[in-house]
């Protein structure tokens, strides 16, 4: 055999070793952060989006909070975030413009309620609400706002989970809970709760990478039964 035909030989096997290893290897998923200020846990979440075959396409991580999201953004950004519309503006998803909103009923709207405890002292005025922007300075002033300054005293929690509990045990006599969440806690607690005010906000948005635009529109099947997990019907597009 000449040195020529061996080489030869040796090339083609190696390439019909190596070639195929190139095929198998499966194209990069695409990334999702996800923080919603519901009352769901970590575990509880990642198995809902497991169940959706529209998110199968995306490698989704879940945050209990907001802090660690950006944090872990901004060290290895997503190519998209589900966040509550409160963040925009934020310089840490700088790199992202909205896309997507959730919609309940065609409008990009949702409701959180001002509850206290039957029976409870309302002089004293104080308040418990999700820390949604990470730092407490804008959280706080994200409450302030959507309660025109009526009750000053404000108390953040991390977890949606802790909001019952402060409100229970009288660290604060309100607390500011999703309309679809205070359901969920209605059939699960004996407390008689008194809803004082409905506040309308803005839905959670999708926010995707400027470079990406046009990637990701399969969002817009995400399914019904995820999005009513938090009061909404559809995915829709931000106009």
């Amino acid at each position: 055999m000449t040195l020529a035909r061996y080489t030869k030989q040796r090339l083609l096997r190696l390439f019909l070793i190596v070639v195929p290893l190139f095929v198998a290897l499966p194209a990069s998923a695409k990334t999702m952060g996800v923080f919603l200020p519901h009352i769901y846990s970590v575990k509880e979440l990642e198995a809902l989006i497991k169940e959706d075959a529209t998110l199968k396409g995306y490698e989704v991580k879940i945050f209990a909070r907001v802090k660690d999201l950006l944090a872990t953004h901004k060290s290895d950004a997503f190519d998209v975030v589900l966040l509550p519309a409160s963040v925009k503006g934020n310089k840490q998803i700088g790199n992202m413009e909205p896309q997507f909103t959730l919609l309940r009923k065609g409008k990009n709207l949702g409701k959180l309620l001002l509850v206290t405890l039957k029976g409870a002292d309302k002089g004293k005025k104080s308040v418990a609400a999700i820390d949604e922007a990470g730092k407490r300075k804008a959280s706080k002033s994200i409450v302030k706002e959507r309660l025109n300054g009526k009750i000053k005293r404000i108390k953040l929690v991390k977890k949606g989970l802790d909001l019952v509990p402060m409100l229970s045990l009288g660290n604060v006599n309100h607390i500011l809970i999703d309309e679809h969440d205070l359901e969920i806690v209605k059939k699960q607690s004996e407390a008689q709760f008194e809803i004082i005010e409905t506040l309308e906000i803005e839905a959670p948005i999708f926010f995707v990478k400027k470079d990406q635009k046009g990637k990701h529109d399969g969002l817009l099947k995400v399914e019904a039964k995820t999005i009513s997990k938090f009061g909404y019907d559809k995915v829709g597009s931000v106009k």
